[in-house]
């Protein structure tokens, strides 16, 4: 909705229509009337939409002491890997969490990889880690904080981001910032972690709580702190953003010092099951944990890591869930990484194999979403179209476009986060702005944008290959998805921009049929249709040659002189690690949880996992994108 130069209005106008309704019309009248009540109803009408606007985010009312803040509030997903059985114990403040994506690069590059931990006698994952936890929270930052003058609003929403560690804001420049605007949620961006391809924006968030100067056991209780703890600027203690009515209870956060976010419980994904142990032969039967998984996992293929220091597979007395060459631990881009044969990268469960392949990853993203939809009653999907109606446009932010260079254009698609992006194919578009991401193909139908037409993109053709066009009124291009799509790139480009599987398939199926007739492989055009409906964005350098080359293992028999659904598996040597299935008693095993619809979303992307590892153009795309 629109941006409220004053809240308090809707209040005041409530008040003077509903006193207003009151009154006789007198016998002097400029209006009728009737004219005059329908006046008076419509003023009502418009201060009942505006008072709904201030819990339209949230559903719930402002904490007492009324809203002082005139931003609309911000309702995100906050992800933490964790010990799961400290699930509930504390309150979340003085934390750091992360977006999905976040998180799950977090437990790929620093939890799960065996030859960053240290003790190779051990029951648990490093720190304990067993699941990733999930919690829905409410943010409205200090109106002061956000403003113009004061320089540090990031990401249109947020502060700058704090570290926290035992409960103590590190960064001794941020204690200024609390005690003079209050206890604010900040954010940063992390994408470009050379370790981890990823062709999307990903967040750390941090929530400032009570005394976030000192360390857990330190700071006293709320009702009686510690004499040492933080202080505002005028004098009274830092009591932290989380609103009044605490944990698990949804007050609208208010914008006050003291009331900034709140938050729901939690739902959780178990580890376990999200990488396929639970669905792995400990003996006959499936393994119950991580646990049973190292000390009991039949699979010969997990017994290995890499050594250290030679970077050679070495057999190991225990089961591996993961780990990376040593060439590859520091940066996918690497050129030693880069030379070694993409199976002799990574060993352990096909789940986490791929961390340099951004398909994979994206894959993966998906697949813990969809666990957590399946537990909790708050979709994401129901969230992201919420997003699409919370503003990013600010009298004087940083959400204003170039239409001609085609940069700063926010979109919330990527976490709820205002994230500035770039529009491919205008008529200036320059160098300098490939520092954003591209931007997701709704991002003209956001609220922001939607009616501001002289504020979309000046586009140099009308050619869907340019992808410019594709963000506009739909049939702008040349070639739209009105007609049988060309089998030449403009094709290609509209059919991903629709995003639509069964438009992906049918040209997928016809690209496939047109090269190879008939001899493709079904589950790899599934595949493939399936990774390209996966991108919000377009793959900008991406042709219909190189989705010719993802095919080509699986249809080409010069070029695949194995059967299709073991090509993959059988590129490993034999008794080496790298082989995506077993047979366990004459048994195929599916790894990944068997939980969900027969035949859901789900359970089609982990079938299709392993088959991703092996089309050639998207791992050398992941390789020559990672930073």
């Amino acid at each position: 909705g629109p941006v409220l130069a004053n809240r308090h209005a809707a209040k005041r106008l409530a008040g003077a229509g509903l006193a207003r309704r009151r009154r006789r019309p007198g016998p002097v009248a400029s209006l009728s009337a009737t004219g005059a009540r329908r006046s008076r109803r419509r003023e009502l009408m418009a201060a009942v939409l505006l008072l709904r606007q201030l819990t339209a985010v949230t559903g719930v009312a402002p904490a007492p002491g009324g809203v002082e803040s005139d931003r609309e509030p911000v309702e995100v997903f906050l992800y933490r890997a964790m010990q799961g059985s400290a699930l509930g114990e504390h309150t979340i403040e003085n934390n750091d969490l992360a977006s999905l994506v976040g998180n799950l690069k977090y437990v790929h590059t620093e939890v799960i990889a065996e030859s960053i931990v240290s003790q190779p006698v051990r029951d648990s994952r490093k720190y304990g880690v067993d699941v990733i936890a999930r919690w829905p929270f409410i943010i409205r930052n200090p109106q002061a904080l956000l403003s113009l003058e004061s320089s540090l609003a990031t990401q249109v929403d947020f502060g700058p981001y704090t570290t926290f560690d035992n409960g103590v804001a590190t960064n001794i420049d941020q204690h200024e910032f609390i005690k003079k605007f209050g206890s604010f949620v900040g954010v940063q961006e992390q994408s470009g972690d050379a370790r981890f391809a990823h062709d999307s924006p990903y967040y750390w968030f941090s929530v400032a709580g009570f005394c976030p100067n000192l360390k857990w056991g330190q700071k006293g209780t709320a009702q009686e702190p510690n004499p040492e703890c933080m202080r505002y600027l005028d004098g009274a203690h830092v009591m932290g953003g989380l609103c009044g009515g605490g944990p698990g209870r949804l007050v609208g956060p208010t914008g006050a010092k003291d009331c900034t976010y709140t938050y729901a419980s939690p739902v959780s994904v178990r580890l376990d099951d999200l990488a396929g142990i639970t669905q792995e032969d400990c003996g006959g039967r499936r393994c119950k944990d991580f646990a049973d998984f190292r000390q009991n996992c039949q699979n010969p293929a997990y017994k290995w890591k890499y050594d250290r220091h030679t970077g050679q597979p070495t057999y190991f007395e225990y089961c591996v869930e993961y780990d990376i060459h040593p060439h590859c631990q520091s940066s996918c881009a690497a050129p030693e990484c880069k030379a070694l044969p993409e199976e002799h990268r990574e060993i352990g469960l096909p789940f986490w194999r791929g961390r340099c392949d951004v398909v994979r990853n994206r894959v993966r993203a998906n697949l813990l979403e969809a666990a957590f939809n399946e537990l909790s009653a708050r979709k994401s999907s129901e969230l992201a179209a919420r997003w699409s109606e919370e503003p990013c446009l600010y009298p004087g932010g940083m959400c204003y476009p170039n239409p001609q260079t085609g940069s700063m254009y926010c979109s919330r698609r990527w976490g709820g986060v205002c994230q500035p992006c770039r529009i491919p194919g205008t008529t200036m578009e320059q160098d300098a702005t490939q520092a954003q991401p591209v931007c997701p193909f709704d991002v003209l139908r956001r609220v922001d944008y939607r009616s501001m037409t002289g504020s979309w993109p000046a586009c140099k053709s009308d050619s869907a290959k340019d992808f410019c066009c594709l963000y506009r009124a739909p049939g702008s291009c040349s070639t739209n998805a009105s007609k049988t799509l060309p089998l030449d790139d403009n094709g290609y480009a509209v059919a991903v921009a629709s995003q639509d599987i069964r438009v992906l398939r049918e040209f997928v199926r016809r690209v496939a049929e047109r090269r190879w007739g008939a001899a493709v492989d079904p589950e790899a055009l599934e595949a493939l249709a399936v990774s390209e409906a996966a991108a919000v964005a377009p793959q900008v350098g991406r042709t219909i040659l190189d989705l010719e080359d993802d095919m080509s293992p699986f249809a080409d028999p010069v070029r695949s002189t194995v059967p299709p659904k073991t090509a993959a598996a059988a590129s490993a040597a034999p008794g080496a690690p790298g082989g995506l299935h077993e047979d366990i008693g004459g048994e195929e095993v599916h790894f990944g949880p068997r939980s969900g619809r027969p035949g859901s979303a789900r359970q089609r992307l982990w079938a299709l996992l392993p088959l991703l590892a092996a089309l050639p153009s998207l791992a050398a795309r992941a390789g020559a994108a990672a930073p």
